[in-house]
Formats: structure tokens, sequence, C-alpha cells
């Protein structure tokens, strides 16, 4: 990402018409009216955990371009009013497939900006290493930290597929996993399950 948003360490050689394909992101609208995503969870929560950091460490810097990079963040992780004010305890974005704990700890980390000590989850281990990342980051870089973010939020393509239903979503998942890098047995398990509970009429 960092190569493709800062070519050659020069901000000035980034095309603005260039894109980054991170995937695609399979999804289908449950008896509830919500989104779930069946295939891209992954991606996405690391991308959110990403800019996460990146919000919580510029929030000392009050130039007019990081404002804006800010305010870009905040309506992809926030819920908004009217006047475009985010709600921090309002996400745009739940976690139904990691454990409660897990869930808990992802989802305090993208409210607070914070991953206590106590937090043992992937998602905090995650954002601690994206913290010391960014850190370094703005070390090497400090005049082109604010725009990795903003490249990353107008450049980089997460492709929605949206299905009619579950069992479209599955077949969509399983169909892009088999032509490309073989399923794991995490994802086998992971998607019969989604299987035999939906035809149990479980979610």
């Amino acid at each position: 990402l960092f190569a493709f948003a800062i070519p050659e360490d020069d901000t000035s050689l980034f095309k603005r018409e260039d894109k980054y394909y991170l995937g695609p992101i399979v999804t289908f609208k449950n008896e509830g009216g919500k989104q779930e995503i069946i295939d891209g969870q992954q991606r996405l929560t690391t991308l959110l955990l990403l800019l996460r950091a990146f919000y919580e460490r510029s929030s000392n810097q009050k130039d007019s371009e990081t404002k804006s990079m800010r305010k870009m963040i905040e309506q992809c992780i926030w819920k908004t009013d009217e006047f475009d004010k985010p709600d921090q305890n309002a996400l745009k974005i739940d976690s139904e497939v990691a454990t409660d704990e897990d869930k808990g700890e992802f989802l305090e980390i993208l409210k607070s900006g914070k991953a206590d000590d106590g937090f043992k989850s992937r998602y905090a281990e995650n954002y601690r290493f994206f913290e010391k990342k960014i850190d370094a980051f703005l070390s090497d870089y400090p005049s082109y930290f604010r725009y990795l973010p903003v490249r990353i939020l107008n450049n980089c393509i997460l492709l929605p597929i949206e299905a009619d239903n579950q069992d479209s979503a599955l077949q969509i998942f399983s169909t892009l996993n088999d032509r490309g890098k073989p399923l794991s047995d995490a994802d086998i398990f992971k998607a019969q399950c989604y299987k035999h509970y939906a035809a149990m009429g479980l979610r």
C-alpha cells in the first residue's frame, strides 16, 4: 500500500486515477434488513483498524489537510448526524464472526482508539502493530503522513458483490475461492456452518 500511495517515496509521482484492488466483499441482506458479510471480513476489519490507528495518531495535528483526512475516516467508521458530526459510540460495522470476547475488543478499539494491555485478541495485536508502523512512518515521513490514509480511502477498491440471499452468497464465496487460493480448513468450516444454521432457520 505504501509503494502504491507514495511511489518511489515521492507523493508527487502518485496518479489520482490509479486504483489498488484489495479484493471482493460478498454480502447478502438478512431477514432483519442488515448486510451480512460472507467473504471479506478480514480485509474490512483490518482496513478499519488501520484507519482507526491513523485517526488516533493524527489527533494533535491541526492543519486543514489532516482535518479533512480525519473527516473522511470519521465517515468511514462511525455513523454521523445530519451535520456530519460522528457518534463514536455508533459504529457502522458489527462483528458476528469473532468470539464474544474478540468482538468486544474489536468494537472497543474502534470506539476508543486504544488497545488496552489486557486485550489479547488478534484485533488488538494487529492494532498495536499498526500503531508502531504508523509511528515509524510519521517519524520518517512527517510531511507524507496524511497522504497514505486519504489515498487508501480514495483509491483502494473493495469490490462489493451483493447476493440475493445467503445461499447465493455462499455459492459466490465458494466459487471465488475455488478459482484462486485454495480454501483453508477454517474457510470451509465457516461456510458449512453458515449453510447448516441457515437450514435450521438460524443466523
